[in-house]
């Protein structure tokens, strides 16, 4: 097989699709808590789009004698086409440099884990860029959470945030995703330390924010990302740097009922029953001795309800 690009009807290599599969969830991404992946049975598949509808009262249900019950309009969502996009990445294993007796699968493991990683970035940072792009922008706090001066009210600003996410969205706001540098400066407030310290022993252990503030399910990420150009030195930064908090509305079982609404979803096609699929095959010259490992992944991501993301801007000073 060329190196140059993977054929349609080329079977993944079995062993290295599991890597890349395990490798496929967990770490610092958080694009599977937030946005539920949709296994679709074609490449071509139509995209849901919610609104509100459970919410409205304009019919009369009281009857009387003989009276047949009163019909209502249920509201389904709106479809519109769409594709999942190929994403696929690939490196090449010198294999004269290899140390004897080591693992026969080693390098195949260790370089499908890294591209497998750099396409779930790709992923991350689209969902971020969508997010960022959505829903309802709520007004920046006036005292920064982060403040020196000042009486903070985070719990405050939580409860104005929900409450405006409720009455556009008409569903309550589940989902609370908080930047790492927004995270650690909501631990240090003394009204959420007071709250933790006397019934969460994890504050002594990790000292993060807990998994649930105010009823909703606080998400923290922790992906980092190379901005630096190719070639330059790198420049490490975190993919959520900004300091804005999100109010989302997830449903995890939209993945396997379009009827239930959730903010925004990951349509995946699975070519070969695995999300991330894995190949090798050796160069086309076989004088230099190298090994090809590519991971190809077909999805995309899609907003289904704009007004289950708000956002609360420019917390931090």
């Amino acid at each position: 097989m060329s190196q140059n690009f993977f054929y349609k009807n080329a079977t993944p290599d079995p062993i290295l699709t599991n890597f890349a599969v395990q490798y496929g969830t967990g770490g610092g991404f958080v694009a599977d808590r937030i946005c539920p992946v949709v296994n679709v049975a074609n490449p071509n598949f139509k995209v849901p789009t919610y609104k509100t509808g459970a919410i409205d009262d304009d019919i009369t249900a009281k009857l009387g004698p003989r009276d047949g019950a009163s019909e209502i309009s249920r509201y389904a969502p709106s479809f519109a086409a769409s594709s999942a996009n190929r994403y696929a990445l690939k490196a090449g294993i010198t294999r004269e440099v290899e140390l004897a007796g080591a693992n026969p699968l080693g390098s195949e493991q260790a370089t499908t884990a890294e591209i497998t990683g750099k396409l779930r970035l790709g992923v991350e940072k689209r969902i971020k860029t969508l997010l960022d792009n959505a829903g309802t922008a709520g007004s920046a706090p006036s005292v920064k959470w982060d403040a020196t001066s000042g009486t903070i009210i985070i719990e405050k600003a939580i409860d104005l945030a929900r409450e405006a996410f409720l009455l556009k969205c008409g569903y309550e706001a589940n989902v609370m995703l908080v930047p790492p540098d927004v995270a650690k400066a909501m631990k240090r407030d003394s009204t959420i330390r007071d709250l933790r310290k006397y019934t969460d022993p994890s504050l002594i252990v990790n000292g993060d924010l807990p998994n649930t503030l105010w009823g909703l399910e606080v998400v923290i990420p922790g992906s980092l990302v190379n901005s630096a150009n190719p070639g330059a030195a790198q420049s490490i930064a975190r993919v959520w740097s900004a300091d804005t908090v999100y109010l989302l509305h997830v449903n995890p079982s939209m993945a396997g009922n379009l009827n239930v609404m959730s903010a925004a979803a990951q349509f995946r096609w699975g070519q070969w029953g695995a999300p991330y699929a894995a190949y090798s095959w050796p160069d086309a010259d076989p004088t230099v001795k190298v090994t090809w490992v590519g991971v190809e992944l077909y999805q995309t991501e899609a907003l289904c309800c704009t007004d289950a993301v708000y956002r609360i801007p420019d917390v931090l000073t």
